[in-house]
């Protein structure tokens, strides 16, 4: 594993692979430095990126593996995946010797995410959720890697609400939902993985940074709290066709609650299965808990090995700043030094 505290010269190239095999086929010509990937845990398909290319980009229905070649002090390089994507050219510059284009890039869930069913999709009671949800990735040709997943299984028939959004990607979601699963992700190398949710709070960090000699952040750092999506009502709906079950909670006399702010603020969150008054009222309860003020920090940092719902320690005391933080957006330069932005978040 590289010792990304010591420097590195950095440089880039780019993969095609097979979507047959998953092999790599061999180096893409005519990429241009420059360009950009974001890896972001509050959209559904999570990873995007645009390259530029001065010459036609031919690669059929195969992908594009990019990849940081870093070059240490010491003469050690190390070859380090960033991300897999189908690619779309989507735009081209004429009028100069060169036409460069630009290409689009997308993360494997985009397949998904393209797809829908030609019917209703439904599971009966006694089923294993993710064990579907796995299915249904396996079944567009996606490899797949999921955490445990014994010890839960559907009460009732289950029917995908496809209301919002009948992507196959947005019933993948809802699945891994009833399991107690964070949504879909893919790492570097296109492989969707399945992950039980834990809090933050019992991560451990994966990275830590630190102001001082060898700090690998820039000293420029935007420190918000947002209390805009904090909800003092919650109504918990539960249907399943047959019947309509509505748990409510109330926060009276919290930071945020009805009397602090003068005014009730409600979020409602809906379930395609039936539940007693007890579950609902249970479920409302426990997700008016989990409403709290969100403290964002906006930070650029040398390459490291961080991804998004990973935990980071930040210790900039000059500043009156440390804790440890969640991962939830990072923007990658292809450029000097792999520049990342990172957006972290802790709750307050």
């Amino acid at each position: 594993m590289a010792d990304w505290t010591r420097s590195f010269v950095s440089s880039y190239y780019v993969m095609r692979v097979s979507r047959e095999t998953g092999y790599e086929l061999g180096v893409v010509d005519g990429v241009e430095l420059g360009g950009s990937l974001e890896r972001n845990q509050d959209t559904s398909v999570k990873d995007t990126g645009t390259l530029s290319v001065v010459e036609d980009l031919d690669v059929g229905p195969d992908l594009l593996r990019v990849y940081l070649r870093a070059r240490f002090e010491d003469g050690t390089i190390v070859n380090e995946a960033l991300g897999t994507y189908l690619p779309s050219v989507t735009s081209r510059k004429v009028g100069g010797v060169a036409s460069p284009r630009s290409v689009s890039l997308s993360g494997r869930l985009q397949e998904l995410a393209d797809d829908q069913f030609e019917g209703t999709y439904s599971l009966p009671a006694g089923s294993d959720p993710v064990a579907a949800a796995i299915e249904i990735v396996s079944g567009v040709g996606l490899s797949v890697r999921s955490d445990s997943h014994d010890g839960y299984v559907t009460s009732d028939v289950w029917t995908f609400d496809d209301g919002s959004d009948p992507s196959k990607l947005a019933c993948v979601n809802q699945l891994l939902d009833l399991a107690g699963f964070s949504s879909a992700e893919t790492d570097a190398l296109g492989v969707v993985t399945l992950r039980r949710y834990r809090s933050p709070s019992e991560r451990a960090p994966s990275w830590s940074l630190v102001e001082g000699r060898g700090s690998r952040f820039l000293r420029e750092v935007t420190d918000e709290v947002d209390a805009s999506s904090v909800a003092n009502v919650v109504k918990a709906v539960f249907s399943d066709g047959e019947s309509v079950t509505v748990g409510i909670a109330e926060d009276h006399d919290g930071a945020y609650g009805i009397s602090a702010l003068g005014r009730r603020v409600m979020k409602r969150y809906d379930y395609s299965q039936a539940a007693t008054q007890s579950e609902a009222d249970a479920k409302a309860r426990q997700l008016l808990e989990e409403q709290r003020a969100v403290r964002k920090l906006l930070l650029s940092t040398i390459h490291c090995p961080l991804n998004v719902g990973d935990t980071t320690t930040l210790w900039y005391p000059s500043q009156g700043i440390s804790g440890t933080f969640a991962v939830r957006k990072i923007t990658t330069e292809l450029g000097a030094g792999c520049l990342e932005t990172m957006e972290v978040r802790d709750f307050v």
